[in-house]
């Protein structure tokens, strides 16, 4: 499904529904692909998955059927897609009353492209109760109010030549949060130390060249050859 926001944004919402049948799945996550769905920018895939992506998702963290979710996990990694997170308890799928026959497993999620993410960074997903099912429903928030329409952070390989860069790295990082909230920080931190300790290389490289043409066309006109 096509999705387009109040500010003419365009992205794709795809629902789905994976089998139990492991063949059916491994199907599934084949036909879920990029270019065969001929999808071009962000989009989000959310639904029952039937697949976990590690041991804590699942309340039998011994189940020797983990290796099932190995086509699941690839195909996440294949097509670039990042799991949102959650609020809220952890499995929405549960069956059992009682600590003998109790199973659960988280299931359900959302999943998107780093380009939807950096478009919506404050997306949020809430595990809700359920009520008349074994699984709970999810609720997806889109980020309506903080939406980042700039030019995406962009790491540059030139900066890990700079002798300050490692200690722009450990003074960012902090290791009592989470990765998302790292993320953010590590990216504004970069673009700070970028333009005032390493310089902007867009801007050096403008300099260059300005530059060279000064230089060449002072050459140009000093040389006999002229």
């Amino acid at each position: 499904m096509a999705v387009r926001d109040n500010k003419d944004k365009d992205w794709i919402f795809i629902a789905v529904y994976g089998s139990p049948s492991l063949h059916l799945r491994r199907g599934l996550w084949n036909d879920l692909n990029q270019e065969k769905l001929h999808i071009r920018g962000p989009w989000m895939i959310a639904g029952d998955f039937n697949a976990i992506l590690n041991t804590e998702e699942t309340s039998n963290q011994n189940a020797s059927g983990n290796y099932r979710n190995d086509d699941f996990r690839n195909w996440m990694f294949n097509e670039g897609l990042v799991d949102l997170g959650y609020i809220g308890q952890t499995f929405t799928w549960k069956r059992g009353n009682d600590q003998t026959t109790f199973k659960g497993a988280r299931l359900d999620r959302a999943i998107c492209s780093l380009d939807l993410l950096e478009t919506f960074h404050n997306t949020k997903v809430t595990h809700l109760a359920a009520n008349s099912s074994d699984h709970c429903p999810i609720k997806i928030c889109i980020d309506e109010t903080q939406r980042s329409y700039q030019t995406p952070f962009r790491f540059q390989g030139a900066w890990t030549s700079h002798a300050g860069f490692l200690d722009c790295i450990r003074n960012a990082w902090n290791v009592k949060t989470d990765v998302w909230s790292n993320r953010e920080n590590m990216a504004a931190k970069l673009k700070v130390w970028n333009r005032d300790v390493f310089r902007n290389i867009h801007s050096l490289k403008r300099t260059w060249k300005k530059n060279l043409k000064v230089s060449k066309e002072d050459w140009t006109k000093d040389s006999k050859w002229a």
